[in-house]
């Protein structure tokens, strides 16, 4: 069975905008790959350019895209929801990784202690 999850990015003004990923998305899977792999805003703008996935790898030419040109869903500054299991937010003006259960949209920085939940 898959474990959703939402990956996305907090731009300067507050704005998030997310794409779908089907496969691991519990912290230890996809939010441990994000953070170990996708470090800069450049290689997080170049995953989310893929579209929705179905898995995610270790870079951009290993990730899986579903292919489909599905638009991003945006959450206007204050109104951001967690629509899976899981959803992972590259804050730009930080340029570190949150992340946030369904039933909970409280944003949380992703440390390694996540992986362990």
């Amino acid at each position: 069975m898959a474990t959703r999850s939402n990956i996305g990015i907090k731009e300067k003004d507050g704005v998030v905008w997310t794409h779908y990923c089907h496969w691991d998305g519990y912290p230890a899977g996809v939010g441990k790959t994000l953070r170990n792999h996708y470090t800069t805003e450049a290689q997080v703008r170049a995953l989310l350019a893929l579209g929705p996935l179905s898995s995610l790898g270790a870079s951009v030419d290993a990730t899986e895209a579903f292919g489909d040109e599905d638009e991003p869903r945006t959450f206007a500054p204050g109104r951001f929801e967690v629509e899976q299991e899981f959803a992972y937010v590259f804050d730009v003006s930080s340029g570190a990784w949150l992340y946030a259960i369904h039933g909970d949209a409280t944003l949380r920085p992703l440390t390694s202690a996540a992986y362990k939940e």
